[in-house]
């Protein structure tokens, strides 16, 4: 499970689906090794282009701030809504291109997760979320 937190992908169809899944429920905790799982500097989040702020930052130290925060502040947000990470259900590839891959988790509100996994470096990382 490290080697998945980690980004480091066992190849085949079900690397990027786990990934997807295992760092999800990390970020969904509250966990803090979601920070690194995540593409800060292009990351989007449910229509807001979270990586542009990142960049925006004018140090590491106000950086690794943002991280905690937002990762903070989403697990908190979450959770708020009476949701779980154990309630996304069908973890599959939407798509995928040379670039990215499109994984998808059914909610149990009918509405669908969209978690974009990009490589970095030769790692997987989380580049977007969104519903749809």
């Amino acid at each position: 499970m490290l080697a998945v937190l980690q980004g480091c992908s066992g190849g085949g169809a079900n690397a990027d689906p786990e990934f997807a899944k295992t760092a999800f429920q990390s970020l969904a905790r509250g966990d803090s090794s979601a920070e690194e799982v995540i593409d800060w500097e292009t990351f989007q989040s449910m229509g807001q282009n979270v990586g542009m702020i990142y960049i925006a930052m004018p140090n590491d130290t106000e950086k690794a701030n943002f991280r905690k925060s937002f990762i903070a502040q989403f697990s908190s947000s979450f959770q708020s809504t009476g949701a779980s990470a154990d309630g996304l259900k069908n973890w599959r590839v939407q798509s995928k291109d040379s670039a990215r891959t499109i994984i998808a988790a059914d909610t149990p509100n009918n509405t669908t997760l969209l978690i974009t996994v990009s490589k970095r470096d030769g790692k997987q990382k989380i580049s977007a979320l969104n519903t749809g």
